[in-house]
């Protein structure tokens, strides 16, 4: 162990002071009993970071340790994974499409939720048992069964109307059923509108786990200051305003194939101005569709406004709701709450 006087030396960068403290190309490395440290020499050499301030972790699991340009305290004991990220489809000789080795073909005749396929028809793999799981409660969801309904009036319209009670599985399955028909067409996306940021968020991610794809690739969202989609994506959760504000720079909305406007019965600002655009888009794009779809029965309106589109009515819902109102005001109606549902 080094002395006082040879620490100071080595903090000076002086090489003969002790063993204990040697040069290394323009910083000063000192060792003591609890491992090994680093001091920034002064001047030009302060520019160089702690040698164990910057961590790298590579497949092996072995911890690298180097310096970096940065000194930025926010960087001290950070550890990089350099393995990427684990994947729960399993790796097995199905799997080439998905590697690279083969082109992926994207099988439109498959429905995903059929569960015949024996690979994914979107990662080339098998179908993991999470999805299967999930098929079996989609199966009970009212929107189940009118698959065809859907993808045949959507086929021979521009507009369509579609009607649902809440619970109906409307906003999770008829993006997908629409996608697996439509998905990438003439290398466009689809986009479900929701009116408020978290539903956009939490209601791409389930569709992810349904569709057994991991979120930000074939599924994703945007929403303000943030953006979970790439290059492989075909369906996209967004809010009204965001593609509002993508019209300022794209008035005819060529990114997309089809747009499909849920919870269009809130009437929020944002949902009103935005098909208004994309109806005139309708009229002026021949590869474009659009799909209104409202949790009221009174469809009369947006029928007559989108030039008598066409109605699609899902009768039931999975699970009973009901409005009921108190007959007195409360003071803390969050307390209430609680009580009404516990």
């Amino acid at each position: 162990m080094s002395n006082g006087n040879d620490r100071w030396s080595a903090l000076k960068g002086d090489s003969q002071g002790s063993d204990g403290g040697r040069r290394y190309g323009g910083y000063s490395k000192q060792y003591n009993r609890k491992g090994y440290g680093s001091r920034q020499s002064s001047g030009s050499e302060s520019r160089y970071n702690s040698w164990d301030r910057y961590q790298v972790k590579t497949e092996d699991g072995e911890v690298l340790r180097g310096s970096q340009g940065s000194s930025d305290r926010r960087y001290s004991n950070r550890v990089i994974e350099t393995k990427p990220r684990w994947s729960r489809f399993s790796d097995n000789q199905k799997d080439r499409a998905a590697r690279g080795d083969e082109p992926q073909v994207l099988r439109k005749d498959l429905d995903v939720g059929d569960g015949k396929g024996e690979l994914n028809p979107f990662t080339g793999r098998s179908f993991s048992r999470n999805y299967y799981r999930l098929l079996e409660l989609r199966k009970k969801l009212p929107i189940y069964n009118h698959r065809d309904e859907v993808l045949k009036i959507v086929g021979e319209n521009k507009f369509v109307v579609l009607v649902g009670d809440t619970g109906s599985g409307k906003t999770t399955q008829v993006p997908q059923i629409l996608s697996m028909k439509y998905g990438k067409e003439n290398n466009k996306l689809i986009a479900c509108t929701q009116p408020r940021r978290i539903a956009a968020v939490t209601v791409a991610q389930r569709v992810a786990e349904e569709m057994d794809v991991r979120l930000g690739d074939e599924v994703g969202y945007s929403i303000r200051y943030e953006d979970e989609t790439s290059s492989r994506t075909i369906l996209k959760y967004c809010t009204d305003g965001l593609l509002l504000r993508e019209s300022v720079t794209d008035p005819l909305f060529s990114k997309y194939s089809m747009i499909i406007i849920d919870e269009a019965h809130e009437r929020t600002i944002s949902t009103d101005i935005l098909m208004g655009m994309l109806k005139q888009v309708v009229f002026e794009r021949e590869d474009f569709r659009l799909v209104v779809m409202s949790a009221t029965l009174d469809a009369e309106k947006l029928q007559k406004y989108f030039n008598n589109a066409p109605l699609i009515s899902i009768p039931g819902r999975m699970y009973p709701v009901e409005i009921k109102y108190l007959e007195e005001p409360v003071e803390d109606y969050l307390q209430a709450t609680i009580e009404a549902v516990s």
